[in-house]
């Protein structure tokens, strides 16, 4: 259910009004000044110093955020693109070997293809042509073909 929210978000945001949407903006800007100055109160510190190294910690934590965003994305592609040429390269080499075996009568053999399948991808890694965290990763519908 999170997620579902998390990724309707941006168009809930966007049936809301914009004076409404400024009137919340304002009261959580005004919420965030109060909590601030609470803190910097019970600190005993600068309400001024406080709010910017607060700011600052935002802003970092938001650019981390994106930047593991960013990368988590490279990566997906990165291991989807790479699972593609494999799954090819099976295909073309393994999968004419695996119908002639056990696909006679025509039937698609799940198990022998999802086991051969992975029987490459460990001989890809034992030969140094794919490394541990892309055999681990790596993955296709070779079932489909």
């Amino acid at each position: 259910m999170i997620s579902l929210v998390k990724e309707n978000s941006e168009e809930v945001v966007n049936l809301i009004p914009s004076s409404l949407k400024e009137e919340i903006n304002t009261e959580i800007s005004e919420f965030i000044e109060d909590i601030i100055s609470l803190a910097a109160d019970n600190l005993n510190v600068d309400e001024w110093d406080l709010s910017t190294h607060i700011n600052e910690i935002s802003f970092h934590n938001r650019l981390k955020q994106t930047i593991h965003s960013i990368l988590d994305n490279a990566l997906e592609d990165l291991i989807e693109d790479k699972s593609e040429v494999l799954a090819a390269e099976w295909e073309a080499h393994y999968l004419s070997l695996i119908k002639e075996e056990f696909e006679l009568d025509g039937k698609v053999d799940e198990s022998a293809r999802r086991e051969d399948w992975t029987n490459f991808i460990d001989m890809k890694e034992r030969n140094g042509d794919i490394g541990e965290f892309l055999a681990f990763h790596c993955d296709f519908d070779v079932e489909s073909l």
